[in-house]
């Protein structure tokens, strides 16, 4: 019988996955021997060249100091990548069993708006002024909505205020409201 914060399958973000309170909580687990498995979703985040900033989500592949099974879940790494990640997270490829499927979306669409030739300004000026006609047009929509994504903190509030809608970022306080 497992305790009252005991757990077989753990589900982590990468994010809180590096953490010491994380190792803390592992470790108790097991100790206890009440730990299966480890479940970590967007895992892709170990190869991002992006995360200077958060250079702990490399730290990923320590976890398996934690002698369990572990599942690494991303949609978007593509093969070519995979080697890479099993060398960063210290796994054998003999020992990696991987599901792929299709991720095309019929629901989902992606546009790419060709800005060159405009200045900085100009440029901002024509990404909102599209953006805010794709937005009119999804909410015209029966159930249609739209994710924006800006490359930039400032850039996701600028976005948001002249939307009137939430800004979700890095520095947002209260992400579960939003």
């Amino acid at each position: 019988m497992r305790g009252p914060d005991g757990a077989a399958i753990v589900f982590v973000t990468p994010k809180s996955a590096v953490r010491a309170e994380f190792a803390t909580y592992l470790n108790r687990l097991r100790m206890t021997q009440q730990l299966d498995r480890i479940v970590i979703d967007e895992y892709h985040v170990v190869l991002n060249r992006q995360f200077q900033s958060r250079k702990e989500m490399q730290q990923l592949g320590k976890l398996v100091a934690a002698e369990t099974q572990m599942v690494m879940l991303t949609a978007t790494l593509p093969p070519s990548e995979e080697e890479k990640l099993f060398r960063r997270v210290y796994t054998d490829r003999g020992r990696v069993v991987v599901f792929r499927s299709s991720t095309a979306r019929r629901n989902v669409q992606y546009w790419v708006l060709d800005v060159n030739g405009f200045g900085e300004k100009e440029k901002r000026e024509e990404v909102m002024k599209y953006i805010e006609s794709e937005v009119r047009k999804c909410n015209g929509r029966r159930g249609g909505k739209a994710v924006v994504y800006g490359n930039t903190v400032d850039m996701v509030k600028e976005m948001a205020d002249r939307l009137g809608c939430e800004a979700y970022h890095s520095k947002t306080a209260d992400k579960a409201e939003v």
